[in-house]
């Protein structure tokens, strides 16, 4: 009766480890933990921007305006933002109008630097000098206001953007805005995705007022190490004046 026992409790402990291996295999979900510390992903986000510094990349930001429950933009816009070190650069920036979509494009060498507007012909850029300005003015609001809000934080690991795995940071604020007229709802959730390399991958910033029913939200996508070329356009006599 022992020696079926042993033999019983040794077939039990067999199958357990095949089911912890098999568990481990199948298993791809991302591994979500409570919330994150502040301090760490500081540190992250600090040395992921030193690491711009020195590295090939584009960078393609969109920012646009929806309301809740729509994909269609009611305001839109993209930027792309590519640096080839040491000293070359060029960013195109495009916003949709009623008349269509605008689109202005810079390159810089060095000290040098070229624009055109609408995919026109290439000009050399420079800026007015000098000049002074002033103003004032006034304004109103709703008298006495009181806000209050919460905080949530969540950290995702072994999730996969742009083919890559990376780790996400969610921070979301939870605003309440109190006046002498009305409340206003809106939510705040700011993203960070990192890979292994500690490279900021995808960042993103929506603010959802649930009052108006509207989302405002900005998406930056980052790409490294990629086939870069800026090179010196072809001029004619013409000088650009920007402010």
């Amino acid at each position: 009766m022992r020696k079926i026992s042993i033999v019983f409790v040794a077939f039990l402990l067999v199958v357990a480890g095949f089911s912890n291996i098999f568990a481990q295999k199948t298993s791809s979900k991302p591994n979500v933990a409570d919330t994150y510390n502040d301090s760490d992903f500081y540190k992250l986000q600090d040395a992921a921007r030193r690491n711009l510094d020195e590295r090939v990349f584009r960078q393609t930001t969109i920012t646009e305006k929806l309301k809740i429950g729509s994909r269609v933009p009611l305001e839109y816009s993209k930027n792309i933002n590519e640096k080839l070190p040491p000293d070359r650069s060029r960013f195109i920036a495009e916003k949709k109008t009623e008349k269509g979509v605008e689109r202005t494009e810079y390159i810089n060498i060095g000290r040098e630097r070229y624009i055109r507007e609408n995919n026109g012909e290439w000009r050399i850029y420079k800026p007015e000098s000098g000049g002074s300005g002033g103003g004032s003015g006034s304004g109103s609001g709703d008298g006495d206001s009181k806000v209050e809000y919460t905080e949530e934080k969540k950290f995702v690991r072994g999730e996969k953007v742009n083919k890559q795995k990376v780790d996400r940071y969610e921070q979301i604020l939870r605003y309440t805005f109190t006046y002498p007229n009305k409340v206003e709802k809106v939510v705040k959730t700011d993203t960070h995705w990192f890979n292994s390399d500690g490279l900021l991958v995808k960042k993103s910033e929506e603010w959802r007022n649930e009052t108006d029913k509207t989302i405002n939200r900005t998406t930056e996508v980052y790409e490294y190490d990629i086939p870069l070329k800026i090179e010196k356009p072809t001029i004619k006599n013409t000088v650009a004046n920007r402010n």
